[in-house]
């Protein structure tokens, strides 16, 4: 990862990392491994934006199509998550046609699941590189994070937010741009969890469902006299007791 940085960028780093030196939570590991630091330590020391940026180089590095979206997802986090962290003017420009990056289809194809939208509306609130940012961010962290506690902290945070953001929705009834804007991410935030829930288990289901199948074969050839190998068959056995384990989790 080093080795691809000009050296500016590396001076960067390195001046990056050696803040840590004092740091009270990173110091002593900034004492143990001097220089050369194992990939745990590095993620450690580095700021968010430098995260984002090993990740591109991992994707890229091993040829992931799926880290590739996921980078480019977490790039429009970043610049997004700057803005709050100085406290910018999040929503001074809502105009459509301002997307700066191309619009993930993976995140207009979870929106068209949403039946109160619009394609229309799809297409043109997506089209405004703020909201693009914020409807990243809330997709990003529906997809990457894994804890259910986490996920139902957040979703009070988030209605929390949409109460707020809709309390005095009338003051805009002659301004159309902020009011559809607002009752654009309104839906996204009130129905999207939901429609993102069935995505994932629409996956699960149809990994049962192959699993399934896979044993159904198995029954099928021993009642024609042929055993399968045990190694086989037990790998077969685990591999429904965990798609079975992960539907379970899937749908509670």
């Amino acid at each position: 990862f080093m080795n691809t940085l000009d050296e500016n960028q590396r001076e960067r780093l390195k001046g990056e990392i050696s803040r840590n030196e004092h740091s009270v939570y990173c110091g002593e590991l900034f004492a143990k491994y001097p220089e050369h630091f194992p990939v745990w330590v590095f993620l450690e020391m580095i700021p968010f934006g430098r995260l984002v940026s090993f990740y591109g180089f991992c994707a890229n590095r091993y040829c992931d199509s799926d880290m590739e979206k996921e980078y480019y997802m977490l790039m429009a986090c970043k610049e997004i998550r700057n803005a709050a962290a100085h406290s910018s003017c999040i929503l001074n420009n809502l105009h459509p046609e301002t997307a700066e990056h191309e619009i993930s289809r993976e995140i207009m194809s979870e929106i068209a699941k949403m039946k109160e939208i619009s394609k229309s509306q799809r297409i043109k609130r997506m089209s405004n590189e703020r909201m693009r940012q914020i409807i990243t961010l809330l997709y990003t962290h529906k997809k990457i994070v894994t804890s259910a506690g986490v996920h139902q902290k957040s979703k009070k945070l988030m209605h929390a937010f949409d109460e707020r953001m809709m309390r005095n929705i009338a003051y805009y009834q002659s301004n159309d741009l902020v009011r559809k804007t607002f009752a654009f991410l309104h839906r996204v935030m009130t129905t999207g969890s939901d429609a993102i829930n069935v995505g994932l288990h629409e996956k699960t289901i149809r990994r049962f469902i192959r699993a399934v199948r896979t044993a159904w074969l198995y029954f099928f050839i021993s009642k024609e006299k042929v055993v399968p190998k045990s190694k086989d068959f037990q790998g077969v056995f685990l591999g429904i007791r965990a798609e079975v384990f992960l539907l379970g989790n899937k749908l509670q």
